[in-house]
Order: C-alpha cells, then sequence, then structure tokens
C-alpha cells in the first residue's frame, strides 16, 4: 500500500513540475491563470497523496515520509516563485529597451526604478493600515466587554 502512495507521489510531483514550468513561460493572461490553477491543484493533489503516506507510514517508512514533505516544501516554494515571476516580461522588455537610444533607456531604466519603490512603499503602507485597523478592531471589542459589565452594573 506504501509503494502505491509513494508512485503515486512521484507522479503527482512530475505533472506540478511540468505544470509550474510551463507557468514560468507564459505572459500574464487567462492561459498563464488556467496554467496556474492546475499547477496548484496538482500541488494540492501531492499534498493529499503525503497526509495519506502519513497516516500509512510505519515507523520504517517514517524517513521516506519526511523526504516526501521536503519535496512537497520544494514544489511549493517553486510554485510560488512562478507565480510571483514574469521572466517572459522582464526579457520582452529588455528586448525593447536594447533596442531603444541611450538616452530613453536611462529614462526607462529610472522611471521603472520609481514604479518599483513606489509600490514598495504603497505594499507597506497597505500593511500598516492593514495591522492599524486589525489592532483597532481588537481593542474595540475588548473594550466593549468591561463597557457592558459597567453597564449591567449600573442597570442594576
Amino acid at each position: 500500500m506504501f509503494a502505491s502512495y509513494e508512485s503515486e507521489f512521484t507522479r503527482a510531483c512530475i505533472e506540478a513540475n511540468a505544470q509550474v514550468d510551463t507557468l514560468e513561460q507564459l505572459l500574464p493572461g487567462s492561459e498563464r491563470d488556467t496554467v496556474r490553477r492546475q499547477a496548484e491543484s496538482a500541488v494540492e493533489a501531492a499534498a493529499d497523496v503525503v497526509a495519506q503516506l502519513e497516516m500509512e507510514a510505519g515507523p520504517a517508512e517514517k524517513p521516506r515520509v519526511r523526504e516526501c514533505k521536503a519535496s512537497l516544501a520544494q514544489l511549493r516554494s517553486k510554485l510560488s516563485a512562478a507565480r510571483s515571476s514574469n521572466r517572459v516580461a522582464e526579457l520582452q522588455r529588455e528586448e525593447l529597451l536594447r533596442r531603444s537610444e541611450e538616452p530613453q533607456r536611462m529614462e526607462a531604466e529610472q522611471q521603472h526604478a520609481r514604479l518599483l519603490e513606489t509600490t514598495s512603499r504603497l505594499q507597506r503602507g497597505t500593511e500598516k493600515l492593514r495591522h492599524a485597523c486589525q489592532v483597532s478592531s481588537s481593542a474595540y471589542f475588548s473594550g466593549l466587554q468591561p463597557y457592558a459589565i459597567l453597564r449591567r452594573r449600573v442597570t442594576i
């Protein structure tokens, strides 16, 4: 039984790796989204098989289960990197810039750097706002309880 789960895990990993490799090569769009969903489902299928391996494993198979978990973690990190990667778009951008003149290229690089910095600053600001909202809502709800207790005491 354990051997069949291992072979199923190997097949799921091969399929997921193929999907992730395809995902890395595609430009943003509906086809990339479809391949991303397929890759995510293939990784989840591999995770399900690892869960089955873990339940069926005896003491002798525990090291193999750890290896499978490590492979799954690597697969997930590869998928995560492929999701956020725009390598094809970056290569196309570099090709366009290579054909342009030096002043245009320098201006485009400066603008690109400014856009990346602004995006980063906006992301940090968004995280600060989320954290502030979370703190404020937790403070609000923690303040409701003493208020309710005091209100009950006054009405008694």
